[in-house]
Formats: C-alpha cells, structure tokens, sequence
C-alpha cells in the first residue's frame, strides 16, 4: 500500500494535470480521482488515531457514565459496609448476650452447687460434730466449683470478645477493600480528562 507521501504526490499531479477554464483563471480537476484518492488517505489513518477521536468525541459521554458508574459503585459499597457493620454489631451484641447469659447460669449453677454442698456438710456436721472434716472437704470443694465456674465465665466472656473484635474487623478490612477499589476507578476515570 502507498504511503501518506506518495498519495499527497499523486493528489499534486492530480491537480497540475488539471485543463485551464478558458474564460476563467479555474482549473478542471476529474473530481472522482481527487475523491479516491483522498479515501484512500482516509484508509492509511491508524486505527488507533480513528479510535482516539471517537474518544474525543465521546469523552463527555464517557465521563458522565464513569461518574454515574463510580457514584452507583459508591453508593453500593457504603450500602455494603453499613449493612456488614450492623450485622456485625448485632452478631456481636447477640454473642455478648449470650456469653453473659451462660456466664451468669454457671455461676449461679455452681453456686447452687456450692450452697447444697456446704448445706449438707453442715447437716452432717450436726449430725456428728466427728465428721467436721467432710464439711471442710466439702466448703473446699465448694470453692474450687465456685472458682471453676468464674474462670470459666470469664473465659466464654474474652471469647466473645475477640469473636467481635474479629467480626468488626472483617467489616473493616471490607469497607477498606472497598474504598481501594473506588480510587482505582477513580484514576481510571481521571485518566479521560
């Protein structure tokens, strides 16, 4: 295929070939062989250079679509995030609640526990001052149950609280991958201007 500086020779000879009008200083051009050969510069234009000045031509439309397309995305993320964080925040009242209640069981449990032990310690006791060291094996026990079951409460107690700090967290790294996302799309769309 001819280069750009080959056709411009040929539209040149095209036009020094051209017959003087006898009555004017015009010039007679074959018009259909002008027309072709300016196509065919048309045809040598890049792809690349066409796509750029639909680009230019389109670049409102573009523009308006990405900010639709960043202000929808937007709006679906801080939805997301709202959502995920008060899921999360009632997941983790729900587990502290929870926690408390069990907490709260055990230790009324082992307290129950520990009143019946002293209880019937102290009934036998009474029964035979000779058996005291059942009482003191028993008030022992009884602590050990007691103490047991406080430990134990605590324990589903952090539980609790670290499974809510991990759950708060996700919503946190959620909403960061996020706004990660929107500033990419952001630049992206920066880039048309």
């Amino acid at each position: 295929m001819p280069s750009l500086e080959d056709m411009l020779h040929r539209m040149e000879d095209t036009v020094s070939q051209g017959k003087r009008s006898m009555l004017s200083h015009l010039y007679l051009i074959d018009r259909d062989v002008l027309l072709d050969q300016i196509q065919d510069m048309f045809d040598l234009i890049p792809k690349e250079v066409q796509d750029a000045t639909n680009i230019v031509r389109n670049q409102n439309r573009i523009l308006t679509d990405a900010k639709k397309f960043a202000d929808t995305t937007t709006a679906e993320a801080e939805a997301h995030a709202r959502a995920m964080l008060q899921e999360a925040e009632a997941r983790a009242r729900q587990a502290l609640d929870d926690a408390e209640r069990r907490a709260a069981q055990r230790e009324q449990d082992a307290l129950e526990n520990a009143q019946a032990l002293i209880a019937d310690g102290e009934r036998k006791a009474q029964a035979a001052m000779a058996q005291t060291e059942i009482v003191r094996r028993a008030e022992v026990e009884a602590r050990e149950i007691l103490d047991h079951a406080r430990t134990e409460g605590n324990t589903i107690y952090q539980n609790a609280l670290d499974k809510i700090e991990e759950i708060l967290a996700a919503a946190e790294q959620l909403f960061a991958d996020r706004t990660t996302e929107l500033r990419r799309y952001r630049t992206e769309v920066s880039q048309y201007r």
